[in-house]
Parts: C-alpha cells; structure tokens; sequence
C-alpha cells in the first residue's frame, strides 16, 4: 500500500507493506536520530513500534512526521580561490615583437616576456578598471603587525590609540562579468514589475566559471530566477526568505535582482546595505538593479562589510555618521564635500546574454506555491519538454513525486527521458488529478463546449481564443 509521509520540509509517497513498523519505515527512508509520528497535526504521538495494520490505515493515508536529523560532518573546506591559484600562474603571453626583438623565435627578452597577471601597463591598455581577485592575491598583500603593548590598562600609546580610517578604493573585483541564460525569464521580472509597479526581489541561480576575458577572472553564469517569499510594496519590498539552497539541479545563489525607483543618485543607503547584508553570508554574490529599462550591476566592497559598525544608514543623504576634515585619495588631498563617494563602497562589474543555451526552455511561467487549477492551466494538456522544463514547477512536482529523472532529463536535454518520466506510474497518477480541475471552453468558431483543458477544439479543431 501507500502512504504519504508530511514532513515540515517536503512530501514523499512511501510503497509500504502492512507488516512494516512505523520505525522501519522512518529510518529507511530518512537520515534521523529521532522522529514523532502522528495521524494528524494535533493527535497524540505514536508509539514506533506499531504496525501499519495496527494503526487501521488506508490507501493514500497521511502520516505527520517531525524529524531530528543527523548532523552531517563536513570535511575541511578548501578555498577556490587558492585551488586555482596553484593550478593556474596567470602569465600573459606576449608574441615577439618584429621591431623590439632581435633574437631568434627560440629565444626571449624583456619585450616579448611573460607579464604578471596584475601588470598595470597591460591593464591601462586594455581598458580593465579592476583587477581579479585571483590577480589580486598573486600581487601580494602586506600586512604590518604590531606588537603588543606592555603598558597597564590605565595608560595608552600610540599603538592602542584610536586609529584614523583611510578609505581606499578597492582595486579588485571578486566576480567579474554576469553572464544570464535565461532572458524570457529577465524579462518576464521587467513585466510584473511594469504591470504591478510594485517593487520586487529575485535570487539569481547558477554557477561560477571562469571569465577569459579578463585574467584569472570570474564570471557568475544565471540559469534561472527564483521568486523569495516575500511583500511587495508601491515603494519598495521586504524580503522575507535571506537565502536559497538549491538541491534539485546543485544551482548556486549567485546573485539578487531587484527593482528600484529612477533618482538622481546611482543607489539608494537602504539598497546598499541590503546588498551588504546579503553579501555577507556570500562574499561572490552579485547584485543586478533594474531602474524602469536600465539594468544595473555591482558587488558591495570589502570595505563596506569590513566597516559594518562604523557606517550606517540615514534617511538624510547629506548627514554622515562621522566628521572627517579631508579625504585622501592616493596621493591627492581633496577638501570634504558632501558626500562621502561611493566608490568606495561599490565595484561595479559587467553583464551580458547568451542566446540558445537556456537550462530551462518553457516559455510560461509558473507562481510559487500554487495549487492544482493553476498547475492544470499551466499544462493546459500539453506534457512535453518544453512546459515540464521549468524550475518553479520542478520544485512543485518534487512535493508530490520523485523528480530525478526529470532533473536529469532537463540537465541533459534528452526527449527519450522526458517520455520516459511522463509515461511513469506517478506521473499517470498526477495527470489524472489534474483532469479533476480542467475547465469548460467555448469555441468561438463553432460554439461547441469543449469539457478538456486545451489549445484546439475538440469539434472543429479551430485554435482556442483566449
């Protein structure tokens, strides 16, 4: 028989046999150190070693299940950045130069030498603002250490007095351009925000690569968006949901989209220190602002999060938290104006498409969270790969069934496991719930009352008008 397991994370449906004890089953198909079962969610806990047939349950019964899950052990994290800094030196080639070099082709000098990855000639000539953060990292960093002070606590030095802070501009970038896979559903974002006017936030899934085009450099590559819950408001937003573990398709959060209002100033305090917030638990995570047609893209600097409890927000863009006489910038002294630059507090980076290479190809759209009729209307009896090829419904169907298969057929586009997943057992079983909310149509062509979801009559084969 079948039961359905409800658990606060999911919904599975579990093939049992009536002799099976409730802990049998518990601990075959979940990882726990404890768990408490219940008929419903207000009825007394079970005892684990009852029997199904005991508990008088039948076909498509549910069972309420708290779990206490295992504590995976980790092993030690290695960071990226390191790994690929022994694998890759970064030297840019240089071919021999016909009027500088005098030597043969098996031979080198000073003009045709490798050069290090973070050389400034190469750079200015290129038209590159920032380094990588990989290039970075091969640079070098010092750092001055200072003794201890030996004094008593009732007396200060110069190393234990109040430092001055020196803001400097950052001179690395940690992603470096923003690749997006899926334009019809960027632009999907830019509708809903021109219909509502009502602002909104998206997480950005994917991955990182390596970006060429810059070197040692890094891009963030969006394969689909990804609705938070959230509020949404004619004058801005609140997030309710900070982040999102992706573990159908192993995306990354690799970056946030959100609207803002078109003003005078770039980026707003509140939009600045919601990205710091963000950035914080992920120090790659980009950030894409839309401004009606324009979309924008930065990262918040190290600066910023380093300086957490020294900077804060105001509502008044002309009121600073600290005084400060001068600001120094490299070698230039230049007199305090109103405000303090943002350059010091963002990176901007790049952005582009990549046509053809959607991981998710339906055209359509799907709410999250919805429920039946509007999945039915999503369909509206087509089962193929372009309306099963849709993340938000992915997420649906994995509440419902085992969506490995499915997971896969879209990861590789192959058509033999599309209808391999669409001729299963419980996939047959949930389009025939799904028949239970089709809905009435009248032809306009013949006027005849077609009693199923689709796009042509039943009668005359004319094309549905919506």
């Amino acid at each position: 028989m079948i039961l359905r397991i409800i658990t606060p994370e999911e919904r599975k449906r579990i093939e049992v046999n009536k002799s099976d004890t409730l802990t049998k089953i518990i601990t075959t198909h979940y990882k726990c150190k404890s768990f408490t079962v219940r008929l419903t969610e207000e009825s007394e806990e079970l005892d684990g070693n009852l029997r199904i047939e005991q508990l008088n349950l039948k076909e498509n019964s549910f069972l309420f299940v708290d779990l206490v899950l295992e504590e995976e052990i980790k092993p030690l994290e290695v960071k990226e950045e390191e790994e690929r800094l022994k694998v890759k030196d970064g030297k840019l080639i240089r071919k021999q130069d016909k009027m500088l070099c005098n030597h043969p082709s098996n031979e080198m000098c000073i003009n045709c030498a490798p050069l290090d990855v973070y050389d400034k000639t190469y750079h200015l000539k290129n038209k590159i603002k920032y380094l990588s953060y990989a290039a970075y990292l091969k640079k070098g960093i010092k750092e001055e250490v200072h003794l201890q002070c030996k004094h008593s606590n009732n007396e200060k030095c110069a190393n234990c007095m109040n430092k001055t802070h020196f803001l400097q501009v950052q001179q690395y970038r940690r992603i470096d351009h923003v690749e997006i896979h899926c334009k019809n559903e960027l632009e999907h974002f830019f509708m809903l925000f021109a219909q509502t006017k009502k602002h909104r936030i998206a997480f950005l899934l994917g991955e990182y690569t390596d970006y060429d085009f810059i070197p040692l450099g890094r891009k963030a590559v969006v394969k689909t968006l990804y609705y938070p819950e959230q509020k949404n408001f004619p004058d801005g937003f609140i997030l309710l949901e900070k982040e999102k573990k992706d573990t159908l398709f192993n995306l990354q959060m690799v970056g946030v989209i959100f609207t803002a209002p078109k003003t005078e100033f770039f980026i707003n305090n509140l939009q600045l220190f919601l990205i710091k917030e963000l950035q914080s638990k992920n120090e790659n995570l980009v950030s894409l602002i839309l401004k009606e047609d324009e979309l924008e893209e930065c990262m918040a600097s190290d600066l910023l999060i380093k300086l957490e409890d020294r900077i804060k927000c105001c509502e008044n863009p002309r009121m600073f938290r600290s005084y400060v006489d001068f600001q120094y910038r490299e070698n230039d002294i230049v007199k305090r104006g109103k405000f303090v630059p943002v350059e010091y507090f963002l990176v901007r980076l790049t952005h582009g498409y990549k046509e053809n290479d959607e991981m998710f190809v339906s055209p359509f759209f799907l709410e999250r969270n919805c429920g039946m009729k509007k999945i039915n209307k999503y369909f509206n009896n087509k089962f193929n790969q372009q309306t099963l090829s849709n993340y938000e419904l992915v997420s649906r169907l994995s509440k419902e069934m085992d969506v490995s298969l499915l997971c896969k057929a879209i990861i590789q586009k192959d058509d033999q496991l599309f209808d391999q997943f669409i001729k299963s057992k419980q996939f047959s079983e949930f389009i025939k719930k799904l028949s239970e909310f089709d809905e009435e149509w009248q032809c306009n062509t013949c006027t005849f009352m077609n009693n199923r979801m689709g796009e042509f009559c039943e009668m005359c084969n004319s094309k549905r008008v919506y």
